[in-house]
């Protein structure tokens, strides 16, 4: 019985290890997109373009990974 738990354990923090390695390409690339967009500046049309930038550069991160 004992065995059988540590077996179940052993799977589930595996399977959870391999989730936590996929997700890390998807942090690695939302904290570019926010460390971007706080780089913007404050002037209204120059900070919806620096945006749009970051946006798309986030797509390009996500799509490469």
């Amino acid at each position: 019985m004992r065995s059988a738990i540590c077996k179940a354990i052993g799977v589930i923090m595996l399977t959870m290890m391999c989730l936590a390695c996929l997700s890390c390409s998807d942090a690695k690339c939302l904290a570019e997109r926010t460390k971007c967009k706080l780089d913007c500046p404050s002037t209204m049309g120059l900070k919806e373009a620096c945006e749009q930038k970051c946006n798309f550069l986030y797509d390009v991160c996500r799509r490469k990974s």
